[in-house]
């Protein structure tokens, strides 16, 4: 009961979390709409907001969670410290050559460019300390405090969205960077406090332990390739006018599910499959990972049949109107096998990391990135580039690990069509109601009336998708419930 309690307030938090980081692109939309600035912002925040969701969704942690048990806390913050003093050097040094070296690639005029490269680097300035904070948070899940660990990213949304609203006026575009930069200052203070503040005194140790560090650099070697693969994706964007904050608002959203699924899947899956072992361990890996497949299918489902009615009510406002709203659904239902195919790779590369088989997870990340970079040319003169190189290479890189994975006994693929299964009403209906070309929209005039029909018509079919969940599980329990032969 104690744990099904935390799971709850973990989810209650990062769903905050995503919906205060969802009214900050919204803040931006309505302020900014499809200006220059807008895609200028939208570029420059792309590839290190990129990394940012990469380290809090666990990537650079999982050698945290495996290594602190052997290392002990002290040595594992010391060397995190130590690491990521490394890192702020690397930014003093190469931090403006590398923010020339991004915009250098884009089609911004000069006056752009000379501000696209000051907001880039402050942005590594916010990613900086956003790292850090994250890998003291993946300490803090390493201590099975999930909860605290997921109370600090949302303070630090909180804050993001305060400072923008009080820059706003005064620094116009600029506004944004450092808003992010200052709540990230502020949430790695608020972590430093905790653990100073806890009983059991930690005394400050800079030293690089190999056994931590090869895990933990192997680990952000990942992070990095996730970070370069993203940068076609809106480089092809910004290539097109306008394109760029398109994609990045249909990014935003269609990650949101899977940010969230990752966080709690990370904050209590994984822990416990790096622990369990035998039946205990295919028990769990089928449950999160049938759970996963199930959850991004009906939030998919539900993207690509509300896909306009979702996008106008979010983002016709302010300066960015109807006709953008309708241009950022587009490129949603084109995101949508991307960010699922993303789903399947980010578990199976979670897992392969758990069982030794990273050498594969880079393989399959390095074809991907070659891949996306070969994918602009095919894609340029279209303005849905970014997306259809987001979907295709999504596609590729999950194929080439799946592949690849030995799993014998076939604990994953059962737990797939289970949840196909499951989430099939969804299906159905969502590819219904999109060859229909219903649009609520056309039928109710008031916009906040929308949302709430949309929600109504949609929940039966999810309640359904419950029900067919719940006969799945009774069916796998019955055997265990009718007690052992005689």
């Amino acid at each position: 009961m104690e744990n099904k309690k935390k799971k709850a307030l973990v989810a209650i938090l990062t769903v905050s979390s995503r919906l205060l980081g969802l009214l900050r692109s919204l803040s931006c939309a309505f302020f900014f709409g499809t200006s220059a600035n807008a895609d200028l912002l939208n570029y420059t925040f792309g590839i290190p907001n990129q990394a940012r969701k990469c380290l809090e969704e666990g990537t650079g942690n999982l050698s945290i969670i495996s290594c602190y048990k052997r290392v002990g806390r002290e040595i594992v913050l010391g060397n995190i410290f130590s690491i990521h003093l490394f890192f702020l050097l690397f930014i003093i040094i190469f931090g403006i050559p590398l923010s020339y070296l991004v915009l250098a690639f884009s089609s911004f005029d000069s006056l752009l460019f000379s501000k696209g490269v000051l907001m880039f680097f402050i942005f590594l300035i916010f990613l900086f300390f956003y790292s850090l904070s994250t890998s003291i948070s993946g300490f803090l899940q390493a201590e099975g405090r999930a909860v605290v660990a997921n109370v600090l990213p949302l303070i630090q949304s909180v804050l993001s969205i305060l400072f923008l609203y009080a820059f706003i006026k005064k620094l116009d575009v600029l506004s944004f960077p450092l808003a992010m930069t200052l709540s990230s200052i502020a949430f790695f203070l608020g972590t430093l406090l905790f653990l100073m503040t806890e009983k059991k005194r930690i005394k400050p140790i800079f030293r690089l332990e190999g056994k931590f560090v090869k895990p933990y650099l192997s680990n952000l070697s990942v992070l990095a390739l996730s970070v370069l693969i993203s940068f076609p994706y809106f480089l092809a964007s910004s290539m097109h006018q306008r394109s760029t904050t398109l994609f990045s608002n249909a990014y935003m959203l269609i990650i949101l599910p899977y940010g969230f699924l990752l966080a709690l899947i990370n904050s209590f899956s994984f822990p416990r499959l790096a622990r369990l072992e035998g039946e205990k361990r295919k028990k769990e890996l089928s449950s999160s990972f049938s759970l996963s497949v199930f959850f991004m299918l009906i939030c998919s489902a539900a993207f690509f049949a509300f896909g306009n009615e979702i996008c106008q009510f979010l983002f016709a406002y302010g300066k960015y109107d109807v006709k953008d709203a309708l241009m950022t659904a587009k490129f949603l239902k084109i995101m949508i096998p991307g960010a699922f195919f993303l789903l399947l790779f980010s578990y199976f590369e979670r897992l392969m990391f758990l069982d030794g088989k990273e050498g594969r997870v880079k393989a399959a990340l390095a074809f991907q990135l070659v891949f996306s970079y070969l994918m602009i040319f095919f894609f340029k003169k279209s303005i849905f580039s970014g997306a259809l190189i987001y979907s295709s290479s999504n596609f590729l890189c999950f194929l080439f690990v799946v592949l690849s994975y030995r799993n014998s006994d076939k604990v994953l693929l059962k737990a797939f069509f289970k949840a196909v299964l499951a989430a099939l009403p969804e299906i159905v209906f969502s590819i219904i109601y999109h060859a229909e070309e219903i649009n609520m929209f056309n039928y109710f005039s008031s916009r906040f009336l929308v949302a709430p029909i949309c929600i109504l018509i949609y929940l039966p079919l999810f309640l359904l998708s419950l029900l067919i969940w719940k006969i799945f599980i009774a069916e796998k329990k019955s055997p265990a419930e009718a007690g052992p032969e005689v």
